[in-house]
């Protein structure tokens, strides 16, 4: 029986492939996990495919309240929000206000935050105008407004806020009682930031446009007390934007968070929003250790962990730009790319790269264009200066720039 369509049989067709090259849908072996290592079938391999960017991940500090948190408060408390809380969350959204902001409201992941807010706040009489490489959960999130009528158009010319202003003021927009731009913070696929500047000053220009932004691999590594990109340098919120952030990645724990420029908004995707609902609430040891990560990002040691990811992320692109090592990416990020082509020319890279014991992540057709495809590089405090030579000798040697 034929259940899948002919598009999602090539999808699966092209995941299937990836794991017959061996670089997807693996399992570490069972030792301890450092960051800066792991282990799969007994072949130690240096990680450059992390996103806890800050390595906080097994921080002693976080795994010792998530333990206390498990002791006092069992695992999980498991029932709906709107009925009774985790006492931990109270303590963790004290915190977030001081790190954040604007109005912050918790959600089990951002994803989950993504299905609340934007089916809620956009409606069927709104456009919807997505950069083509905005995150694949937003993409998600806002299939659920199209279902219920709401127009989505896509910027074609990613991040260019001059084509955005041109497509926001076509004559064929104008009967549009909002217009959403849905983009990233930093874009997780090639690392690059948003022309924040240039949003702004669309915003401004246009009354009726307001934005939507997942600084997920921002938030924590960057920004003043870690409050991302997006956030990081701001006193207030921008009053015509939202702006998601995880504690999966850099704040080394679980967990989504949503940002307004103000209470109502915020009350309102809290209280009504479906997923904050009737979805799971985040359990009790994540929120112990939530609340350590955070404590550590509100400590002057915050900005010593910051300032030396940036110093390998120069590191790296100092390297790179040495060995005429071509990368995509301009922005000093943790994510840096380095285009390949096709998905299997991808693969073999990936491939050789773990024969030689390095492992990156592979950033291939669908989540980027066809053909142009290429090797997505993470870069974390858990790695040393020597690790980021060995992967840029190891470049050099299969690959011709």
């Amino acid at each position: 029986m034929e259940i899948l369509s002919q598009e999602k049989e090539v999808f699966y067709n092209l995941i299937r492939q990836a794991e017959d090259f061996g670089i997807s849908h693996l399992d570490l072996d069972s030792e301890y996990f450092t960051g800066r290592y792991i282990s799969i079938e007994g072949k130690k391999l240096l990680y450059f495919a992390d996103c806890s960017y800050l390595g906080l991940e097994n921080d002693a500090r976080l795994i010792e309240a998530a333990n206390k948190a498990t002791q006092m408060y069992g695992i999980i408390l498991s029932n709906s929000r709107s009925f009774l809380s985790s006492p931990l969350y109270k303590e963790l959204q004290r915190l977030i206000n001081e790190i954040m902001p604007g109005h912050s409201l918790i959600t089990t992941t951002t994803t989950l935050g993504h299905c609340s807010t934007l089916p809620l706040l956009i409606d069927a009489d709104d456009l919807i105008i997505m950069d083509l490489h905005a995150h694949n959960s937003i993409q998600m999130a806002a299939k659920l407004c199209s279902a219920k009528g709401t127009i989505i158009k896509h910027l074609r010319y990613h991040n260019d806020m001059q084509k955005l202003e041109e497509l926001v003021n076509r004559p064929e927009n104008e009967g549009y009682k909002k217009i959403w731009f849905l983009g990233d913070g930093i874009y997780s696929m090639q690392g690059e930031f948003i022309d924040l500047s240039g949003l702004k000053n669309v915003l401004e220009k246009k009354e009726n446009l307001f934005a939507y932004l997942d600084d997920a691999h921002g938030f924590g590594w960057t920004g003043n007390k870690g409050a991302g990109f997006v956030l990081g340098d701001s006193k207030e919120m921008h009053p015509k934007m939202i702006v998601a952030v995880s504690m999966c990645k850099s704040f080394g724990c679980a967990g989504g968070i949503i940002t307004f420029p103000n209470k109502s908004l915020r009350d309102r995707v809290d209280l009504i929003g479906q997923t904050q609902m009737f979805s799971a609430p985040i359990p009790n040891p994540v929120l112990g250790a939530a609340i350590a990560s955070a404590k550590i990002h509100l400590s002057p040691q915050l900005e010593e962990y910051q300032q030396e990811l940036k110093n390998l992320i120069a590191y790296f692109k100092e390297r790179c730009k040495c060995e005429g090592i071509p990368l995509k990416t301009k922005s000093e990020t943790p994510i840096q790319f380095i285009e390949i082509g096709k998905n299997n020319e991808v693969y073999e890279v990936i491939s050789k790269l773990m024969d030689h014991g390095i492992f990156c992540s592979a950033a291939v057709y669908p989540s980027m264009p066809r053909n142009h495809g290429g090797i997505r590089i993470s870069l974390t405090r858990h790695l040393k200066m020597e690790d980021v030579d060995c992967l840029i000798d190891t470049l050099k040697e299969i690959i011709e720039f």
